[in-house]
């Protein structure tokens, strides 16, 4: 097992220096089943190794990678979820007045329409319809 410290301190290295851009290959210096499970679970995951394994955590509890628990191994070589956001535009589809008040209603609120919000249709919905539609979008 101490022979695996060099390849995960390299892989750290690499890991650190690098954003995650390519796949990762571990490589275990013996075939030992600890060394196998360690490389499993920083390929995979520690949820992959149970799975894979049809064991019980508690059957993993005293397995060790580096001189921390099999859990805590797996989860410092994971990758950091990023937020994936995305932005809605709200634009006018022409320049009648119509079309400037359902944009108006979405940048500023249904109150900016004013008396108008009972007769007003945005692209064929009620105004505080299709201001909730854009926001939820």
């Amino acid at each position: 097992m101490k022979t695996f410290i060099g390849a995960v301190a390299l892989v750290t290295a690499t890991l650190s220096s690098q954003a995650f851009a390519a796949k990762l290959q571990f490589v275990g210096k013996d075939t030992s089943t600890e060394t196998s499970l360690c490389v499993l679970a920083a390929e995979q995951g520690y949820q992959a190794v149970v799975a894979q394994l049809g064991l019980n955590k508690s059957q993993l509890n005293g397995t060790q990678c580096n001189g921390v628990s099999l859990k805590e191994f797996a989860a410092s070589l994971k990758a950091p979820k990023t937020a994936v956001t995305h932005k809605t535009v709200v634009v006018s589809g022409n320049q009648s007045m119509e079309s400037q008040l359902c944009l108006k209603a979405v940048k500023e609120g249904v109150q900016a329409v004013g008396h108008r919000v009972s007769s007003l249709k945005c692209n064929g919905q009620s105004v505080s319809s299709f201001v909730k539609s854009v926001k939820r979008s």
